[in-house]
């Protein structure tokens, strides 16, 4: 498939990727189409387009089959060119057209070591709102400068964005990005204090700049420069959504400072979340009661919850009389491909539960086959609220989708749905768009965006800053080089004399240096890997994000997802080993962090 077998929208999208945009000629864009509008279609052709020879995916852990796939059906590249980066070990190709990445992987010194020492002529972020805390490090790998080590996307070219969910819930989450790619077009506002003061609200009581205001002006700033959205209904015909609460009697037991709680909730009071946590394990009689009735006259249905606990008493009351799916977090890609085409094409597969973080994205295809969905429960997230819809109100629906809240009465489900309604009303109008203000598709081609591109690289060659590796077939050399970083990343200055930082890292390590009997070696033991990885966990801004390198760290070294307390005897050294130098790593990263003189987004 090519360029002609898109939608016609889908061909205005490329156009807008590949082309100089009026006030705005840098080749960074943000493609924020809603989600099942195809936006993975759209920049791959568009990678054919400008004649890429390179290509860095970044995306999802559980989606990187998936968009080789995808590349198979809409480029003329063999499966040979396509290099899917698995595990932390892997040796990547410099010759490949596609590398397919994930954000877990980036925290793998090897893999990102790698990814710095190759140009690409196009670097796709997937799921970019995953960058949006600009002190998480996926975001500071990806994004910023950190001392004198350069971002990967300053390897990239053609640097390309792509969310259904820029503005997941508050104003505060698109700065990161906004202030890195297009720092130009904020203007005065440029700095976050007055980013915050104008567009968040100002600091509010708690400093936090959870607000927001002026809406209208900063989606104008910025809309058909950088940021593309279009929404089903500016492109297709799709059916109505239908929504209901469905309330129930929850009987609370007796929890201090539990009365009253119907406040504005924020996911990041633990009082808060244990008390979700309770309130949604007392309505699993109810749910799994609401949920056997709707599968007595709905057909197909999906269920979206949360925690653990709440999909497993979910699934084991289920499985007696139904057969249900499950897709939750720790899962492999292949496993959730797996039981979604079980789902789609087996009529006696039903129902699905999905967990909300793991499977609001790629599991595409179910609404071809379904039209019903209950939430169990909701997180505070309008964003993550619109994308679980999406996965059924989407392009192949032909049915109404009805999307049935259970919300306990008089308690905490209550101030949750408060919280993302209005979240979401924020989010519609950050994304209200006006179409009119899109170039035609004929004026966007007139613009000549390879004789520009061209142009703006020979100028770059002339200066010095530039010295092409690859020319492509008109003569004009490879589009790989970062906007702000034209010059490949310097090397590490020499130690100077004296202790270097990894000498004084090691003397102060966690982990102490076992003690040795007979000139033997301590022998390491699970505990050993508990402590090291608690450290680990900690050295990152962001839980999750430790979490996950915790995990993949010792998938990589054992072969498989494993326990910390599992790992096999003979891995406990070399899971060590690599957990220690993950936190020598993040310390001499901080290290680098606190003594850069430019603190700024590069």
């Amino acid at each position: 498939m090519n360029y002609n077998d898109l939608y016609e929208y889908q061909k205005d999208g490329v156009q807008w990727l590949i082309t100089p945009q009026p006030d705005f000629n840098r080749p960074h864009r943000l493609l924020a189409d809603e989600p099942g509008l195809g936006k993975t279609a759209q920049v791959i052709v568009a990678s054919q387009m400008v004649q890429a020879k390179r290509v860095l995916v970044v995306c999802l852990a559980t989606i990187k089959e998936t968009w080789k796939q995808e590349i198979l059906r809409w480029s003329d590249v063999h499966e040979s060119e396509i290099f899917i980066n698995w595990t932390g070990k892997d040796i990547i190709p410099t010759n490949t057209k596609f590398v397919v990445t994930s954000y877990e992987l980036l925290h793998r010194n090897n893999v990102l070591k790698q990814l710095q020492s190759i140009w690409f002529d196009v670097g796709i972020i997937d799921e970019a709102h995953r960058v949006k805390t600009g002190g998480a490090k996926i975001t500071r790998r990806l994004l910023r400068k950190t001392g004198t080590r350069n971002p990967l996307i300053s390897r990239c070219f053609h640097k390309w964005f792509l969310t259904g969910s820029f503005l997941e819930n508050r104003m505060k989450e698109t700065y990161t990005l906004l202030r890195t790619m297009c720092p130009d077009l904020l203007g005065k506002y440029v700095e976050f204090k007055d980013f915050g003061d104008r567009y968040c609200d100002g600091p509010g009581a708690d400093k936090s700049y959870s607000g927001s205001s002026n809406i209208d002006e900063l989606r104008d700033a910025i809309a058909y420069k950088f940021m593309l959205r279009r929404e089903f209904k500016d492109v297709h015909d799709i059916p109505p959504l239908i929504e209901k609460n469905i309330y129930c009697k929850v009987d609370m037991p007796m929890i201090p400072n539990w009365e009253g709680e119907l406040v504005e909730t924020d996911e990041s009071n633990t009082h808060q979340m244990t008390l979700w946590r309770i309130v949604s394990e007392q309505k699993i009689p109810f749910s799994i009661k609401y949920i056997r009735e709707k599968l007595q006259t709905c057909g197909k249905l999906v269920v979206f919850a949360y925690h653990v606990k709440v999909i497993q008493d979910i699934y084991d009351d289920l499985k007696i009389d139904y057969k249900p799916l499950k897709i939750h977090g720790g899962i492999t890609s292949k496993q959730k491909e797996i039981i979604k085409n079980q789902f789609i094409n087996d009529s006696t597969a039903n129902p699905l539960i999905l967990q909300i973080d793991s499977a609001g994205t790629g599991v595409d295809g179910i609404q071809r086959v379904c039209n019903n969905v209950v939430f169990v429960q909701k997180v505070w997230s309008g964003g993550k609220d619109l994308q679980a819809i999406g996965r059924l109100l989407r392009l192949h629906q032909t049915k109404p989708v009805y999307a049935d809240t259970i919300i306990g009465g008089g308690t905490i489900c209550e101030g949750i749905n408060h919280s993302v309604k209005s979240k979401k009303n924020i989010i519609w109008e950050f994304n209200d768009i006006k179409k009119q203000s899109l170039p035609t598709r004929e004026k966007q081609m007139e613009l000549g965006v390879l004789e520009r591109i061209a142009a703006a690289l020979e100028e770059l060659v002339k200066q010095g800053k530039l010295t092409p590796a690859v020319k492509l077939p008109s003569g004009q050399p490879s589009g790989n080089v970062g906007v702000q970083d034209a010059n490949p990343p310097k090397e590490k200055p020499a130690a100077k004399a004296g202790k270097s930082s990894s000498q004084a890292i090691a003397k102060d390590s966690t982990l102490e240096k076992p003690a040795t009997a007979k000139g033997k070696k301590k022998k390491l033991t699970h505990d050993d890997i508990v402590k090291v990885a608690r450290e680990v966990i900690e050295s990152y801004e962001d839980e999750k994000e430790g979490k996950d390198a915790v995990n993949t760290i010792v998938k990589d070294v054992c072969g498989k997802a494993t326990k910390l307390r599992e790992v096999p005897a003979e891995n406990i050294d070399t899971v060590v080993e690599a957990l220690q130098a993950e936190l020598d790593e993040n310390r001499v990263e901080e290290e680098e962090t606190e003594e850069s003189e430019e603190d700024d987004f590069e």
